[in-house]
């Protein structure tokens, strides 16, 4: 199984700003290269549910979902969304975790997603980060993720915005 860890800049979402179409589709194409590197295995894509990045994960593994079905086949496919809220919710199937009692600060919730992430790769699974960092972004939560990452020896690819 292979896992994609998604993490960005909640600028990159807004629609002002004018960095977001480059973004999206600097997204668009490096999801589109890793998942057709891979076309038989499964894929997760993990990802808080930040505006940006995190919600592009989710629709495009929504749209993967919806084509396969379309033709017919078993999306290899799914999501983990890791929010703030405490919850973990996994598509296509809907199940929902609890994984901390009360609402956490981003910074936990990307520690979180760091975990998860190491853990499926001490189970055998190969881990990547896409990191796509706004430089006019004020909080750095997607360079607080990357270096969490290097420091649990998971690999990452960082884009700069």
């Amino acid at each position: 199984m292979r896992i994609m860890v998604v993490t960005g800049s909640r600028t990159l979402g807004d629609m002002k700003n004018p960095k977001r179409a480059e973004a999206l589709e600097s997204f668009r194409r490096f999801m589109f290269e890793w998942w057709n590197s891979f076309p038989e295995e499964s894929l997760v894509v993990v990802s808080g549910e930040a505006e940006g990045p995190d919600t592009w994960a989710s629709t495009w593994v929504s749209v993967r979902n919806e084509a396969a079905e379309t033709v017919g086949k078993k999306s290899n496919v799914s999501h983990m969304q890791i929010r703030c809220d405490g919850r973990i919710f996994t598509s296509p199937d809907g199940t929902i975790s609890i994984w901390s009692p009360s609402p956490v600060h981003p910074l936990e919730r990307n520690k979180r997603i760091v975990q998860e992430a190491a853990r499926m790769a001490n189970d055998g699974h190969h881990v990547l980060c896409l990191a796509m960092h706004d430089k006019d972004s004020k909080t750095n939560g997607t360079m607080h993720t990357l270096g969490l990452m290097k420091e649990h020896g998971l690999s990452g690819t960082l884009k700069v915005f």
